[in-house]
């Protein structure tokens, strides 16, 4: 892992105060300090000139996560234009993937299509997590439509199916088309 991915890791952890104790230890991770108890790893920096006096109360409390953030940052070296840098290319790879995935769902290839939405929700894409919830939701409720097809509650399947329709289920419209 690069230092700016490991910057942008740390930085995107800290957005979430409650995080304060998973931002440190990524921080004394880097530094190679592995101790059990964070703040004997934290005195390992102090003693160790890594940071000061003033800083190592800043540690300790885990309160400002921009100051923590902030103090890494320079102590890496990590400039602002290679964290804009590293963000285009996550941002240009999500698209990609994006792409990609409404190409291979437009086709039919649910598993390729499906694939390409994970990979993009994994680096953080709301469009895809969206998408893959209503996938999700349209397979449960064409699901649903089958079973009580099987039970023989025509209406009450075709409600489940136009649910799953509404969602972009090719299945489920094709299924609409019998009735």
């Amino acid at each position: 892992m690069t230092l700016v991915e490991e910057y942008r890791k740390i930085a995107s952890l800290a957005k979430d105060p409650a995080n304060a104790e998973v931002v440190i230890d990524a921080i004394l991770t880097h530094f190679d300090v592995e101790y059990v108890d964070m703040d004997l790893g934290i005195e390992w920096l102090y003693t160790t000139n890594v940071i000061d006096h003033k800083f190592r109360s800043v540690l300790y409390k885990g309160e400002d996560m921009d100051a923590i953030v902030a103090w890494f940052k320079a102590k890496t070296g990590v400039t602002d234009e290679e964290i804009a840098v590293a963000e285009a290319k996550e941002k240009q790879y999500v698209d990609g993937c994006l792409n990609l995935a409404e190409q291979y769902l437009g086709m039919g290839h649910v598993i390729c299509g499906t694939t390409y939405l994970e990979l993009a929700a994994a680096k953080g894409s709301e469009t895809a997590a969206a998408k893959l919830k209503d996938m999700q939701y349209a397979k449960n409720m064409y699901m649903l439509g089958e079973q009580y097809l099987a039970m023989g509650h025509k209406i009450c399947s075709k409600t489940y199916f136009e649910l799953a329709a509404a969602k972009g289920c090719p299945k489920a419209a094709a299924k609409l088309a019998e009735y």
